[in-house]
């Protein structure tokens, strides 16, 4: 009796999918299809019993005339045996290869006519080398070695994420570590598909792979907060490619675009499973596990900024027991559920080698402080470590400045240095003035308006000069320093950001930025946070 076997797959509609073609052989001769059985998702074949070799062979051929190579190629070999019973398909050595799983109650090993029924994993697929050849100019690229793939899932949402394999991930691994990255809402270009993706992988990739300013080798770190019409986002990139890379983890950094703030299926109860895919994706394409037909996900990881720490947090909570690593950079919010510490505590506990790193800005810096204090964890840290921090750290005081040194107010009374932001403004600083969380700056415009005009801003000595001097008075073109006009709207314009299409409270929003863009002296040269969370990792 022969016996069946079947090939389910999701996604059927999906453009590449649908054209998917499976063709079986028995001992090289071809094996048609149940007729009135097979259907698209559901393939069916009538195997002999009496075959010696049965070879299965899944293809997508390339779409386009200008990719030679297939989009998909699966082969994979079967014997036939009997040990077990009723004839079964049993597959050659090596197992299944990762695309392939067996599903569950089969029952061709038990019973004649049983089927052998196989899952083939399609949510994604390596499109890199089509989007190679559809849109070969204008793209994100890296400058450190790391390789750039580009998924496409088949069915849900994000449809394209980009893939970041760093040189410490060989071609040979088989246990690969993920990190999925979620950046906030997703403003600029939309996209439909791999087709016309690059516009919006550029606006919503590169900001954060792109190299941040400044000399970084030699330990300065980043600085230059801006320029005309970007303030308070930074001038440069996040230099996260050569963070993943000097980190020397071996992990994937995978990057779902969202459109609109959409994050869909990868914050969603699929997300665990989507990594698997991503990771087998990789290995059909042999980026991992070359010469191997096994390869897992050994660690996941779920990291994000702003809006995307929000989605983060609704990610950890569908999630939390298949999650080891959870990078927080200054969320936009907290579900209820999520603002208090025993979550996380729990969490951590649940599982030796779990961690949580923390960077607080603006908006959720007091909380995660709070939350470090009461997980007393080496495993559960905040960065930075105090709310002293914004006033005394010396990487952050040389990231506000336009050249990497920090600038400050002269005291009153006292003659400004040439081309000091008191020379250039008009504006000093009143004594005394001690720097830590809650300190009161007090500024004066001299000559005028004078002592009785006196302002007090809520902020660091080093954001009041970097601000006024570098960002506020030449970004809104003020012809000369301050007068008794100006003086207030310029020091209102110090905290308060006149653009209604940018957040208010600046410092805040500063403080904020500051997160990805920025980093601290971590004992042996400059590190931006995403090397210090991935350098603590268990990774």
């Amino acid at each position: 009796m022969p016996i069946r076997l079947g090939i389910d797959h999701a996604s059927k509609g999906h453009r590449f999918v649908k054209a998917m073609t499976i063709e079986v052989t028995a001992d090289k001769v071809k094996v048609p299809e149940v007729a009135g059985v097979s259907v698209a998702g559901a393939r069916r074949f009538d195997v002999p019993d009496t075959a010696k070799l049965v070879e299965l062979v899944i293809r997508i051929a390339s779409p386009t005339s200008k990719l030679a190579t297939d989009l998909l190629l699966v082969r994979q070999s079967f014997t036939v045996s009997s040990t077990s019973g009723a004839p079964t398909l049993v597959p050659a050595s090596g197992g299944f290869q990762p695309r392939l799983s067996p599903a569950a109650s089969s029952g061709a090993a038990t019973k004649p006519g049983g089927v052998v029924r196989l899952e083939l994993d399609v949510h994604f697929l390596d499109v890199t080398e089509y989007w190679l050849a559809v849109a070969p100019g204008f793209r994100l690229t890296t400058t450190h070695g790391t390789r750039i793939r580009l998924l496409e899932l088949t069915s849900g949402s994000p449809v394209c994420w980009p893939v970041f394999v760093p040189p410490k991930v060989a071609s040979t691994t088989t246990d690969a570590g993920v990190l999925m990255f979620l950046r906030p809402n997703h403003g600029g270009p939309a996209y439909t598909n791999t087709d016309d993706v690059n516009p919006a992988m550029l606006h919503s990739a590169g900001r954060y792979l792109e190299d941040q300013g400044g000399s970084t080798a030699t330990g300065l770190g980043p600085f230059g907060l801006g320029s005309s019409g970007d303030f308070p986002e930074y001038g440069h990139g996040c230099g996260f490619e050569r963070q993943l890379v000097d980190a020397g983890k071996q992990v994937i950094l995978v990057w779902p675009m969202n459109q609109a703030g959409n994050f869909g299926d990868a914050i969603s109860a699929r997300m665990p499973a989507l990594l698997k895919s991503v990771v087998t994706a990789l290995w059909s394409s042999q980026v991992i596990g070359a010469g191997s037909s096994k390869v897992a996900v050994s660690r996941v990881g779920i990291g994000g900024y702003s809006l995307g720490g929000r989605a983060a947090l609704d990610c950890f909570e569908h999630n939390r027991d298949q999650i080891d690593e959870l990078f927080l950079f200054d969320p936009g919010s907290f579900t209820p559920s999520l603002a208090f510490a025993a979550p996380f505590d729990a969490w951590l506990k649940a599982k030796p080698g779990r961690k949580l790193r923390m960077m607080g800005g603006g908006y959720q810096h007091t909380r995660l402080l709070v939350f470090a204090a009461a997980l007393k964890s080496p495993d559960a840290t905040c960065w930075p470590p105090t709310a002293d921090a914004w006033f005394t750290d010396p990487s952050y005081q040389r990231g506000l400045s336009d050249a990497g040194t920090p600038l400050r107010f002269t005291a009153v009374g006292s003659p400004a240095p040439p081309n000091s932001p008191s020379d250039t403004t008009g504006i000093f600083f009143v004594p005394p003035y001690t720097p830590g969380a809650g300190a009161k700056l007090v500024l004066r415009g001299l000559p005028a308006p004078g002592a009785a005009a006196d302002r007090t801003v809520a902020c660091s000595m080093e954001e009041a000069a970097s601000i006024a001097a570098v960002h506020v008075i030449f970004n809104a073109n003020f012809a000369k320093k301050v007068d008794a006009k100006t003086f207030g709207t310029v020091v209102t314009q110090i905290t308060e950001d006149p653009d209604p299409a940018r957040e208010k409270p600046r410092i805040f929003a500063t403080r904020h930025e500051w997160t990805v863009f920025g980093g601290m002296d971590f004992g042996a040269g400059y590190r931006g946070f995403l090397q210090h969370a991935l350098e603590l990792s268990g990774y």
